[in-house]
């Protein structure tokens, strides 16, 4: 027999944005696997490089991922829209279907990168959030909307309740100075800085104006925040270790694990706070079930973070790491993996250009020599941009209050609590990393199982190049400074 958050689920028609996402992937899997009686899930998808809303589903649903529920896959649907677009860029028709057959939103499409200009993070995360809203109010099955917020929307203060924070200017008035005014001037670093304030980017600016947004329409609709810190890999589902793409730790595990990550600036003695993308879409279900049956008086809003219940620093997680770099080794790599992370910004800074810099621009040098393309330079520009937003996140710290979510936790009937686990307590960060490392290498970069031990051949020959150049090194600075000395001496 199902738990409450199953039956919860029993014919009810579901509307998700984002579902082409990282979070919005495991969302489909986990509601088609652990809700086997929904009635069906609706996705909001745009056209994108020439594929169709459709041809997009397809490619989605064809992932491995999938594969334990494809009996079920008939349930998907499209709705073609864009959460960026005024009105979601829904047709009269498909808005009639969903307001008039939705019973529950998961709102969880955004824009992610840190760096994003600020008009465009404004119509997705704040225009999207607002239009989505007013949807709702008009959806007659609406029994629960859930806005996937972050830990780091008020990261500008150190002390982080479960609450929303109001700050000006307000939400309204940034859509429409982003409607109307000049996209250039408002993209531009000085007038972005100035209206951001003390928020460290566009990103989390963005997703606090949307909160203050889902609270304002509390009063009419039963709105719910949660708040996921850093969403890395799977635990348990789809499966150990999963993951799809390369935002923050992952793109760390890549590189360090290629041998070309070689320094990055991190305080080893600030928390990481890391949870796995299947508690937090546990969450998003259970908090769903939570308020159909007994709104609450207030917005709820939950913290989805481990710093509070199971902290791990990131000296601990580097330490943890490297042994599993060096055991799982990629197929592609471009030198010995090792590398450490620096508190200094001098020492990381020099520590870039000795083994950053210096080498990408040695390396691209000798492919114009042989008549190849360069390409070092411009992919370490990249990497170097991409640490660069992390680097706020990675060198402070915040005392995130858990108190709703360990509540919710804790009020799980026996059945729920093993179906839709979010307890992050439970989780053993030295296992969860290694099978990290593992799926890294099996579903980012696609590498085959098979091929370990080639890859463990070629890990021994760059051992013997990289300790070896270092004997090189030290020999040539030493005789370079006994020569100097024969002169004074």
């Amino acid at each position: 027999m199902s738990g409450p958050v199953s039956e919860f689920f029993a014919g009810r028609t579901v509307f998700i944005t984002g579902g082409s996402g990282f979070l919005g992937k495991v969302l489909i899997f986990k509601l088609l696997k652990s809700c086997p009686k929904i009635g069906e899930i609706w996705l909001l998808i745009r056209e994108k490089r020439g594929q169709t809303p459709e041809e997009r589903l397809q490619g989605i649903l064809k992932s491995p991922m999938f594969k334990e529920v494809e009996g079920s896959l008939s349930k998907v649907k499209v709705i073609t829209g864009d959460v960026s677009e005024k009105g979601l860029g829904l047709k009269p028709a498909d808005r009639r279907k969903v307001i008039e057959n939705i019973s529950v939103v998961f709102h969880s499409a955004a824009t992610i990168k840190f760096d994003e200009v600020l008009t465009k993070a404004v119509f997705l995360n704040v225009r999207g959030t607002r239009d989505l809203l007013n949807l709702a109010k008009n959806m007659v099955k609406l029994r629960a909307f859930i806005h996937v917020s972050t830990a780091y929307c008020n990261c500008h203060t150190s002390k982080i309740d479960e609450s929303v924070l109001f700050a000006p200017p307000k939400a309204q008035d940034i859509i429409e100075m982003c409607e109307t005014g000049d996209h250039e001037v408002l993209n531009s670093p000085e007038k972005t800085l100035e209206i951001i304030g003390d928020r460290p980017n566009s990103y989390t600016f963005t997703k606090a104006k949307a909160e203050e947004l889902v609270l304002e329409a509390f009063e009419k609709i039963p709105t719910v925040v949660v708040r996921p810190s850093i969403v890395v890999a799977a635990l348990q589902e789809p499966f150990p270790g999963w993951i799809d793409n390369m935002n923050g730790p992952t793109g760390m595990v890549v590189g360090a694990g290629s041998g070309f990550l070689r320094t990055m600036k991190v305080d080893r003695e600030c928390k990481a706070d890391l949870v796995p993308v299947d508690q937090v879409i546990n969450l998003l279900c259970v908090a769903a079930e939570r308020m159909s049956e007994s709104r609450a008086p207030s917005l709820p809003v939950y913290n989805m973070c481990s710093g509070d219940l199971n902290p791990i620093l990131w000296g601990q997680i580097e330490s943890i790491f490297q042994p599993f770099l060096l055991e799982y080794p990629p197929e592609k790599m471009f030198w010995y993996p090792g590398g450490s992370f620096k508190k200094s910004a001098v020492v990381d800074m020099m520590c870039q250009i000795a083994f950053h810099y210096i080498p990408a621009y040695l390396t691209d040098l000798c492919k114009v020599a042989m008549g190849q393309k360069p390409y070092m330079v411009n992919i370490l520009n990249k990497m170097v941009k991409a640490i660069a937003a992390l680097e706020y996140f990675t060198n402070r710290e915040w005392d995130w209050s858990t108190k709703n979510v360990r509540q919710l936790c804790e009020s799980l009937e026996p059945k729920d609590r093993i179906t839709f686990d979010f307890d992050v307590r439970a989780v053993d960060w030295k296992s969860f990393l290694r099978s990290y490392v593992q799926g890294t290498r099996h579903f980012v970069l696609k590498n085959d199982p098979n091929s370990m031990g080639d890859c463990r051949k070629k890990l021994q020959i760059l051992k013997l190049c990289h300790y070896g150049l270092q004997v090189i090194m030290f020999v040539m600075i030493f005789n370079f400074f006994k020569y100097l000395l024969s002169f004074i001496y």
